[in-house]
């Protein structure tokens, strides 16, 4: 892996948790974003296909 592209997780993890700490006390707003709700597409039911164990030969 190329170091250039590595991530420091620690410093992201510590950034957000100060970001929280400082919109709970009011001294800045984060972003947010308002989502529209889909409905769920309704599945067509067929009946089930016949019980074939009951057949006698």
């Amino acid at each position: 892996m190329n170091s250039k592209n590595k991530r420091n997780l620690y410093k992201e993890l510590k950034s957000g948790l100060e970001e929280i700490h400082s919109h709970q006390s009011g001294k800045i707003t984060l972003k947010s974003y308002a989502v529209e709700k889909k409905q769920c597409p309704q599945a067509a039911i067929s009946s089930p296909p016949p019980n074939n164990s009951d057949k006698t030969q």
